[in-house]
Parts: structure tokens; C-alpha cells; sequence
């Protein structure tokens, strides 16, 4: 929800208590996969998306894997640059099964810095991170791929929908954002 303190804020209910009060164990992806804090730019050079994909639907099942590969083209969408392996997190609700963390952490970059870089933080598939260059067959390339692995997933209808909801609940919305914003989320989603 959002509050009001000075400024505006969103604040969003800790994913990692239990309604007891207890602690949910969570890790994010930098550390299920070694990589060391320091410095803070390794974060930045985890695997490509689709082998992230790969690893949510080995660990926590095709559903969650779905769910990631959508907040995956939501990145996209949004002009989240800044998807990088801290922002990804799986976590244990049951204290045995992990399942992929709600989303954190999320930001549309480029509705608030328009002059950023506008490369993902991790490629969308191999040799591929300027949102532009994304299309149709690169998200038949990670079905593909994830049917390779042993997943089929059929993401392809699923991320159209997707999309398709996505641009649809934005234009209804649009104009209750500064517009400022708007109109540099408008210019991203103009260069998809």
C-alpha cells in the first residue's frame, strides 16, 4: 500500500514471517548461487534469465517458474533494469519446500530516471539485454530451451496474455501516475 511520509511510499507486508511472529528461512539467488557480496557488481553478472527460469522450475516447480518468467517480462515492460540476482529471492514456507519469494524490490527505472542505462541488469537470453532488441522468438527460445531441460512449460500463449493484460491495465491506469512518469514509461513501451 502506499503512505504518506513527506513523500510517498510503498510499503509491503515482510514475506518472511510467519503469522506467529516467526521467521521464515529466504535466500536470495546471489546466494543460493555463491556469489560473493563484495564488490556489489557481481550481482550483476548471474547467469542469463532462462537458466535462472531453468533453476526456479528444478527447485520450486512449473508454477512458480511460470510466475518468474512473467515477472521476467514484466521487468521488460516496466523499464526494470535493476533485476539483478539480489532481487530474486526463494524462500521456505513450510520450512522444507522452497517456493520463489513474492516479488521486492521491484522498480520501473525508466519512468523515474529516463536517461539510465537501458540494458537489463541480466541478459533475457544469452547476448540479449537492451529490452528493444527482445521479441517473440526469443520467448520461443526460452520455451525451447526450458523443453530441452525436461520443463514444458508452453510460455509462449501465457506471455502473450500476459503482455497483452499488462499494456491494457497501464493504459487504464496511466493517467493517475505523475505524468512525467507516463510519459517515460510511454517512450520505453515505444521502443518495444
Amino acid at each position: 500500500r502506499f503512505l504518506s511520509l513527506g513523500e510517498h511510499a510503498f510499503a509491503i507486508a515482510r514475506y518472511d514471517r510467519g503469522p506467529d511472529g516467526l521467521r521464515i528461512h529466504q535466500e536470495d539467488l546471489a546466494q543460493v548461487f555463491g556469489v560473493p557480496p563484495v564488490p556489489p557488481t557481481l550481482k550483476y553478472q548471474g547467469r542469463p534469465y532462462p537458466q535462472l527460469a531453468r533453476f526456479v522450475a528444478d527447485t520450486c516447480g512449473p508454477a512458480d517458474c511460470e510466475e518468474f518468467l512473467k515477472r521476467v517480462l514484466f521487468l521488460v515492460l516496466s523499464g526494470n533494469t535493476d533485476g539483478h540476482l539480489k532481487n530474486w529471492s526463494l524462500y521456505y514456507p513450510d520450512r522444507r519446500a522452497a517456493r520463489l519469494a513474492p516479488v521486492y524490490d521491484f522498480v520501473a527505472v525508466a519512468g523515474h530516471y529516463p536517461n539510465s542505462d537501458p540494458d537489463l541488469a541480466l541478459e533475457f537470453v544469452r547476448g540479449v539485454k537492451t529490452p528493444a532488441l527482445i521479441n517473440w522468438g526469443h520467448i520461443e527460445r526460452i520455451d525451447s530451451y526450458l523443453r530441452e531441460k525436461g520443463h514444458d512449460l508452453s510460455f509462449v500463449p501465457t506471455a502473450r496474455a500476459f503482455v497483452e493484460r499488462c499494456l491494457d491495465v497501464w493504459s487504464s491506469q496511466r493517467q493517475d501516475v505523475d505524468q512525467k512518469y507516463a510519459m517515460n514509461v510511454d517512450k520505453h513501451l515505444g521502443t518495444l
